[in-house]
Order: structure tokens, then C-alpha cells, then sequence
């Protein structure tokens, strides 16, 4: 295919995005208002926020399936299973029951299960410490880290070619250091924000998508104001979207998302406007 071919996915299919923001922004809830058929593998074994979304009817429950995983190895025996059979799924014929969306809650909590996954299967490699009568425990091995990063990116390579939107979502965290030309002693100052997650592995993940929104909330007037973020020092896009914050209190996500690819520089409240808010 030419270059002068390619076109952002629409359409309902997104292809691979990243949902970013602190706790209880309504990233996840945002991710289950993708139209159609969906599945929710919930690592974090935190629903609530979506159903509570669901009780609210900011989400229909329709076509809503989710599946949770223990925080262990065998949890993450199986997600992978569960995955894996998506994955076969994925190429079935007409496809008739393969969800639109896949969403997966969240990078920290997956980050978990791989290195519980990993202690269990090197259990006799490492350093096992205990004190008097307290829990034995096993300290990271070098080991470890490899698979973290190896099984990351396999399940991401898999992930991409299925034929839906896929979207995973982080928690992020202030991201500290000193300002450019500080003196070395000067304290550490927040610079902006990155995903909970190793440095690493955090600026390995991020890398591996084109598409990441950043979510936020905050108390005005009594009320809570939630909103969006697709482009700043964290966010990125194909779809054209420039910097600024879009206020998406009392909207499904995706209503307002689909509105806003019609013209992706209408400000936030003309777009409101169309959708009678």
C-alpha cells in the first residue's frame, strides 16, 4: 500500500489506544462506552467504576461482557488463556460474536500478575529472605524483568492484529525531576506525568501506541468536571486532534469522540452544542 493510502481507522475500529489518568478520572468508563459488542478483562478486579457508569446509564449494559483475574500466576494463566482464544476467535468467518472492543484494566495490575507469573515459575532461581516468623519472600530476579518486557510485547503484537479497538488503560503518576540548567542540589520538582510503571517499561509501553488520551477530573462549584486530553507532554493522536483540554462531563466518551473525528478542531462547546448538552 502507498503511504498517500493510509487513513486513521474509524468507523467504530480505533485500532490500539492508550487511556491515561489518575484514579477514579473515568478512563475505564470511558473505554466501556465503545459501541457494540464488548469484553472487559478486569485485572484490576475494580468494576465498580463501570458499573456504577452502567447504573448511571452513561453505559448500556447490552452486550457487555468482562472477566476477572486473581492477582497470581494462575490469574495470569488465565487472561492469557482468555486471550489467546480471542486471538483464534478473531479469525472465525464472519466473525459473528467477536466483540468491537476489547479493554483491558490495567497496565499496573498486568504488570503485577506478569512478575507473580514469573515467581512461580522461578521459584528456585533468586534470593528468598524471612525474619523470625514473618512471610518468606522471594526478591526479584533479573530474570523477571526480561519476561515483563518479552511477554509485554508479544501480547501487544497479538493485540494488534485483532480486528477490533483494543484499549488498555494506566494509572499515571506525577513524573519528578529537576528543571533544565537546576542547580544539582535544588530539589526535585514535578515535570509532568507518566504511566505507574518502571521507568522502563513505562517508556517502552507508551512507545508501542499511537493513540493515547489522558483523562482528568476535577471539583468545581461543587460538581465534579471530567475531561479529556489528546495531545500534551503524555497524550498523542492520529486523528488530528490539537493540544487542549475537552470537557466530557455527561457524555459517553465515544458520543463525544465519534462527533469530534467529524471536524477534530471544533472547539469542545460547539461540539456540546450539536449533541443538545
Amino acid at each position: 500500500m502507498k503511504a498517500s493510502e493510509w487513513v486513521p481507522r474509524v468507523n467504530d475500529n480505533y485500532g490500539m489506544l492508550l487511556f491515561l489518568g489518575r484514579s477514579g478520572c473515568g478512563k475505564s468508563g470511558a473505554a466501556a462506552s465503545h459501541p457494540g459488542k464488548r469484553f472487559i478483562h478486569d485485572i484490576d478486579y475494580r468494576f465498580g467504576g463501570v458499573g456504577s457508569m452502567i447504573a448511571q446509564k452513561m453505559i448500556l449494559s447490552e452486550d457487555l461482557e468482562y472477566e476477572q483475574y486473581p492477582n497470581s500466576a494462575q490469574g495470569f494463566s488465565k487472561f492469557f488463556k482468555n486471550l489467546d482464544k480471542q486471538a483464534v476467535d478473531s479469525v472465525v468467518p464472519n466473525r459473528p460474536n467477536f466483540p468491537a472492543m476489547i479493554q483491558i484494566d490495567s497496565v499496573a495490575s498486568f504488570n503485577e500478575l506478569l512478575m507473580k507469573y514469573a515467581a512461580a515459575a522461578n521459584a528456585n532461581v533468586g534470593q528468598t529472605i524471612q525474619f523470625e516468623a514473618g512471610p518468606k519472600i522471594r526478591l526479584t530476579h533479573m530474570g523477571d524483568y526480561r519476561f515483563e518486557i518479552n511477554e509485554t510485547r508479544d501480547i501487544l503484537g497479538k493485540l494488534k492484529s485483532l480486528p477490533c479497538t483494543v484499549i488498555w488503560t494506566g494509572h499515571t503518576i506525577p513524573r519528578w525531576g529537576k528543571k533544565e540548567g537546576a542547580d544539582p542540589y535544588a530539589d526535585n520538582v514535578i515535570l509532568g506525568e507518566m504511566l505507574n510503571a518502571r521507568d522502563k517499561f513505562a517508556e517502552d509501553f507508551v512507545s508501542r501506541f499511537d493513540n493515547v488520551f489522558v483523562f482528568d477530573r476535577e471539583e468545581l462549584n461543587s460538581k465534579m468536571r471530567f475531561t479529556v486530553k489528546f495531545f500534551s507532554n503524555l497524550a498523542k493522536n492520529t486523528f488530528g486532534i490539537g493540544p487542549g483540554a475537552h470537557l466530557i462531563t455527561d457524555i459517553p466518551f465515544f458520543v463525544y469522540f465519534k462527533e469530534l473525528l467529524k471536524d477534530p478542531k471544533k472547539p469542545t462547546l460547539e461540539i456540546r452544542k450539536v449533541l443538545g448538552l
